[in-house]
């Protein structure tokens, strides 16, 4: 919950802004529980995902030299966890990146590499 506890005046600055200022306080509403997951699979998950810029998450997965996931595999896990095909990473929430790594097999990484880890 966010509230503006007191607006501050241009005046009280230097030099003086051209917009008007306000103190906020910030609340944290309740925490949503997490499902379990698998650290290294998430990290490897969204290191994937985000690789390359605007690809769909599928082909952020099944494209990414470094794992072993196939097109077939991510399709499944992304069917399993509810995310459209045609979805891209950045617009997937935390949850649903979350639940993708909990439904994509633990991946092999590429001997040699490090996947920038």
């Amino acid at each position: 919950r966010v509230q503006i506890v007191r607006r501050v005046p241009p005046r009280v600055f230097w030099p003086r802004p051209q917009v008007a200022s306000a103190v906020i306080q910030i609340r944290p509403t309740a925490v949503a529980r997490l499902p379990e997951f698998h650290l290294p699979t998430l990290r490897l998950l969204v290191y994937a995902l985000f690789q390359q810029r605007r690809k769909t998450a599928v082909n952020g997965l099944s494209k990414n030299p470094f794992y072993a996931w196939g097109r077939e595999e991510a399709l499944e896990a992304m069917a399993r966890a509810g995310i459209d095909p045609g979805a891209r990473s950045e617009s997937l929430r935390v949850e649903q990146i979350i639940a993708l790594s909990t439904y994509l097999p633990r991946p092999e990484v590429a001997e040699g590499t490090s996947a920038g880890f």
